[in-house]
């Protein structure tokens, strides 16, 4: 998934506002395309390095909900077609600074997500799935987009 030009790492809600909010990696946007591996636990074919369909899918959709069904059915809609993998962030667990960069369609910030990004690590000829801690990300608040439609609007 994209929003002009930049690769989404995921979704999140502000819990007061109610504007949705898409989460952009600060600088660790993996960009490989070599044939990837069988999953290490159910042996399937994975569809991206880092990415188990059945195995991640089952672990990300059963624990947790943006509250709103049109939103996770968004998300694992993505999830299901994934070249790159997408995720609800609680909007509670980011870090927010309160430096804010104001543009047309919305409001640019930046915060710390302490549950940091999934990452692919190549060793040798092996994918390692894997998370970097606690990391910077941007996150680009769409103002008007506590309906879901308005939001999904914007960034499909």
């Amino acid at each position: 998934m994209q929003l002009e030009g930049n690769i989404v790492y995921g979704i999140s809600q502000n819990t007061e506002t109610k504007e949705y909010i898409i989460v952009i990696p600060d600088k660790y946007n993996s960009k490989k395309n070599a044939p990837y591996e069988k999953c290490t636990q159910c042996g399937q074919s994975n569809a991206l390095p880092s990415w188990c369909h059945y195995c991640d899918l089952l672990e990300t959709t059963q624990k947790w909900t943006s509250g709103n069904s049109v939103i996770n059915d968004l998300i694992k809609d993505f999830q299901m077609k994934a070249k790159k993998a997408i995720v609800w962030i609680p909007y509670d667990i980011l870090n927010n600074f309160p430096m804010d960069k104001e543009e047309e369609s919305g409001t640019i910030s930046m915060a710390t997500s302490p549950d940091g990004i999934r990452i692919i690590k190549n060793e040798l000829t092996k994918y390692i799935q894997s998370r970097i801690e606690s990391c910077g990300v941007n996150l680009k608040i769409l103002h008007n987009s506590q309906k879901s439609e308005f939001f999904i609007e914007k960034v499909s």
